[in-house]
């Protein structure tokens, strides 16, 4: 009789979008006992396994009141099978859609399928972030070579290789990402992506056309000083993973950094922004 097999559960902790709490969150993370942080208009959310959680959830016991503290568990499952169970082709913008290798929609002249095979690199599609940056770049791009920074699944790589971008780096600081990008890759018969390991914030200078960073608004404030610092100075910067209430900050920071807008689309609580750096700075 074959033994049934055992998922680990997960802790789903949430706490007030607060910024000393974010900077909180940013130092366990640095610690490495936070994976990594979602940010909702009124929450930051984490989730970790429950295995091993106990030094976390007595520093966050420890720093917090009890009533800003939320913690549920989340039963141990299969996710690849829910995700299988869920995720049927996606049509983005007049060009793309998005599908697993099991469900491929039939294509009409000047269309593109992205095929994603979920894993546990962030990017399938689904979310209203990653459906914005595919939106922009179906309208505003011209070809070029691009930088896709912190790519997950490799989504928007994939998607600016088959607009014609070349060539394409793409990179994220989580090794998890490696198997599911070299999958998805060849599922695209995509050669032509080098993807690799790196850290956004050591960056040197690219020296490429575009640059897409889906990411929260937390992390792309300090890579904008870090560009400002080593001179990147892309034609084209899509920065999306933003909430709506982000749009302001971001763009002051854009301004003051030479940079003009070009477009800002939302969705829901989600929005994304194209700019432009100015010639004259």
């Amino acid at each position: 009789m074959m033994m049934e097999k055992k998922y680990p559960e997960y802790l789903r902790v949430a706490i007030p979008a607060k910024e000393e709490y974010e900077v909180l969150l940013d130092m366990l993370m640095e610690e490495g006992l936070v994976p990594g942080i979602e940010t909702t208009d009124t929450a930051l959310i984490a989730w970790i396994l429950r295995d091993g959680s106990e030094e976390l959830i007595a520093r966050l016991r420890k720093e917090l009141p009890p009533q800003h503290l939320d913690i549920s568990v989340i039963p141990g499952q299969d996710w690849n099978q829910r995700w299988k169970e869920n995720f049927s082709p996606l049509r983005i913008g007049k060009k793309f859609w998005v599908a697993p290798p099991w469900d491929l929609p039939e294509l009409q002249a000047g269309q593109h399928c992205i095929v994603i095979q979920p894993g546990q690199a962030f990017g399938t599609g689904t979310h209203e972030s990653t459906q914005l940056a595919l939106e922009i770049l179906e309208k505003h791009f011209r070809g070029g070579s691009l930088y896709d920074i912190g790519c997950g699944s490799g989504i928007l790589a994939i998607a600016a290789a088959k607009l014609g971008a070349y060539p394409v780096n793409a990179f994220d600081y989580d090794e998890l990402f490696l198997e599911n990008m070299a999958e998805n890759l060849a599922l695209n018969q995509i050669s032509n992506i080098e993807y690799y390991v790196a850290d956004a914030l050591k960056m040197q200078r690219s020296n490429a056309d575009w640059l897409l960073i889906n990411i929260e608004k937390r992390v792309i404030l300090p890579l904008l000083d870090h560009f400002e610092k080593i001179g990147e100075n892309p034609t084209r910067m899509l920065l999306s993973g933003l909430l709506t209430t982000d749009l302001p900050q971001v763009k002051n920071a854009l301004k003051e950094k030479g940079f003009q807008l070009i477009e800002s689309k939302e969705k829901g609580e989600w929005s994304a922004i194209l700019a432009m750096k100015n010639e004259d700075k």
